[in-house]
């Protein structure tokens, strides 16, 4: 049966693939134009802010889903360790 933290782990190791949950492009791109909007800028305004930004946040996502992973996978592994020893205590 698999641990609370096993599923967590799970799910962020699912998300932090390129095409995971929502891929980092799609996701910064959702996120960029969301923010871009409230401006009020020009539409060619918009655009170059768009063609600057969205790189840069793409590449953010990712960089905090994976470590999103890596953390979510070192807990399971304590959380095992520790069971592990617990019942080889008994």
């Amino acid at each position: 049966m698999a641990t609370y933290a096993e599923k967590e782990s799970k799910s962020a190791s699912m998300r932090a693939l390129k095409g995971g949950a929502m891929g980092y492009e799609t996701a910064a791109r959702k996120y960029v134009n969301e923010g871009i909007g409230k401006l009020g800028l020009k539409p060619n305004e918009k655009d170059a802010l768009r063609e600057k930004l969205i790189p840069i946040i793409a590449r953010q996502m990712g960089s905090d889903r994976s470590r999103t992973a890596t953390r979510a996978k070192g807990i399971v592994n304590r959380e095992t360790k520790a069971r592990l020893k617990k019942a080889n205590q008994l």
